[in-house]
Formats: C-alpha cells, structure tokens, sequence
C-alpha cells in the first residue's frame, strides 16, 4: 500500500473528526429535540469525509476503488439523515417512523450495492481502467438517484420554510 500526500487530505481528516465529535455530543444528548438525526447526519458527513481523504491519499487504483465503496455509504445516508433531522427541528417528528425511514432508505441501499457490485455491470463508474473517472454515479441509475435526492430536497427546504 502506498499512500500520497494531498493538499485536500489533512482538511478532510479534520472535517471527519469535527463531523465525530458532534455525533458522539448529539447522541449522547440523544433525548433532546433533533439530536438523533442530528448524529446519524454527522456521523455520514464524518464517513464521507473521512473515506474521501483516504480516496483521494491512496495511490493504489483497487484502494482508491474500495474508499470510494465506503464513501458512498455517507453518500447515499446524508440527505435521508438531513430531510430527518428537518422534520425534527421543524416539529414534525411525528412523521418519522421506521417504516418511512426504511421505504425512504430503499434508493441509497440500492445505490450503495449498485457501487459495491460495479465490476460486474460497469454501471456506476462507467468502467474503470485507471484513466476514467473514478467516482460518481454514471449509470441509469443517476438519473434515479437526482430525481430522489431533490424530490427529497424540495421536502425538506418546504418543512423548514412553513
């Protein structure tokens, strides 16, 4: 394994830890209006964050592809924990539930196997030989997954804005 220096890599390991602290300060705070979804937010910045400066500090194309795979995992979460701790902070934490949350956390699942399982399909990244470009959704299912995350978008800016 060898591992490059960047001037991204130092920032991103800062933002991961702050992203930490906060979700460990909220969920231990966990009873108080917003909290929760307020960890699970900061703890997907954290590992999109912290997956990020691995990526981009990974010299190697197989690691590069792996910390991609994990970056994604914050990835697909952020805007789900983001419309959550929306509704909470606004008062509506009467519309979460597990079953929303789960029908809501179908889409970043799918995204996240879709990511985990691009050798087989080439969906995702467009298939990488080293020279394209590694990260991002390049597929069918891009267009699926902007349609989502605004739809969630528009959700989310009109719960907090009545």
């Amino acid at each position: 394994m060898s591992w490059q220096l960047t001037p991204y890599f130092l920032p991103l390991l800062v933002s991961a830890a702050i992203s930490s602290a906060i979700a460990v300060y909220s969920w231990r705070y966990r009873t108080s209006p917003g909290s929760v979804p307020l960890a699970f937010l900061m703890t997907a910045a954290a590992i999109w964050s912290a997956a990020y400066a691995m990526e981009l500090g990974s010299a190697e194309l197989s690691l590069k592809l792996f910390f991609t795979g994990i970056e994604y995992i914050g990835i697909a979460f952020l805007p789900l924990a983001w419309l959550a701790l929306a509704l909470d902070f606004s008062g509506r934490d009467s519309w979460i539930s597990y079953r929303r949350i789960g029908l809501l956390a179908v889409i970043p699942v799918i995204t996240i196997l879709l990511v985990w399982t691009n050798d087989r399909h080439k969906q995702e990244t467009g298939g990488i030989d080293g020279r394209q470009y590694l990260g991002g959704v390049r597929g069918g299912q891009r267009i699926c997954i902007s349609f989502y995350h605004n739809c969630r978008g528009i959700c989310r800016h009109g719960r907090l804005y009545k």
